[in-house]
């Protein structure tokens, strides 16, 4: 049985009509997707971002920083949880990124060979190298987890990773200490002395420090020796040469 209709169907404005109905509803007013993912996946995704890989899905790159995935909860940890404990692994995430994308900015600057003296170089490479070590251990990491030789859960992995977490601190520490010293000059002595005097005012204040552990201090020298070295190297063929 069909009901007779209210509207004239053979002179309706149907345009008309359609612009009436969508007035009345809120088409934006959409169910926010939930994906549930085991504590391993989130797990494994975490040492991708601090081996420097940013297309990752858990915790999502865009473009200065690393943010968790609001769509994201876990089948083991409340979504509060959750979200603090992946709020804590971004900022790590994000300053590795920081300091990878130094790296490779300074390597392809082609243009800026002679504001980048000898020493900032220098200093480049030494960061290059405590990033490529962190991510040497992170790499260790995700073998055993692969391996599944331990059982890994999100609380673990933060007890195992903490001593690489505070290399990772302290190598973004140096590093804006000394690119925001010399940001104010191009000339390439100016530079290098500043660069010098950073790190070395920051190994002799770290070294007083009782709390400083070996392992982080080892690499503060390490990144000043690797820096100096041009500059042992010049002192030396001075001194042969007389």
């Amino acid at each position: 049985m069909y009901f007779p209709c209210r509207y004239d169907l053979h002179f309706m404005n149907f345009t008309k009509r359609w612009e009436e109905f969508s007035a009345t509803q809120n088409f934006f007013n959409i169910i926010e997707r939930k994906v549930i993912v085991h504590e391993r996946n989130i797990i494994k995704e975490i040492l991708w971002m601090l081996s420097g890989v940013k297309d990752v899905f858990i915790l999502q790159w865009n473009g200065s920083e690393f943010l968790p995935n609001s769509q994201i909860h876990s089948c083991e940890l409340t979504s509060k949880s959750l979200g603090n404990i992946l709020k804590e692994f971004c900022e790590y995430g994000t300053k590795v990124a920081v300091l990878r994308d130094f790296v490779n900015d300074v390597q392809l600057r082609n243009s800026d060979v002679g504001k980048n003296c000898h020493i900032f170089q220098a200093y480049t490479e030494a960061v290059k190298e405590q990033v490529q070590h962190v991510t040497n251990q992170i790499s260790d990491l995700d073998k055993i987890l692969r391996d599944k030789r331990k059982i890994f859960t999100l609380l673990v992995l933060r007890k195992e990773i903490k001593p690489i977490l505070d290399a990772i601190d302290l190598i973004y520490f140096i590093h804006q200490e000394t690119t925001g010293t010399i940001c104010t000059t191009d000339d390439p002595f100016g530079r290098m002395c500043k660069i010098l005097q950073v790190l070395w005012e920051l190994l002799c204040h770290q070294s007083l420090r009782e709390q400083m552990s070996s392992m982080l201090l080892k690499i503060i020298l390490t990144v000043f020796l690797r820096t100096s070295t041009p500059l042992f190297s010049f002192l030396e063929e001075l001194m042969f040469l007389g």
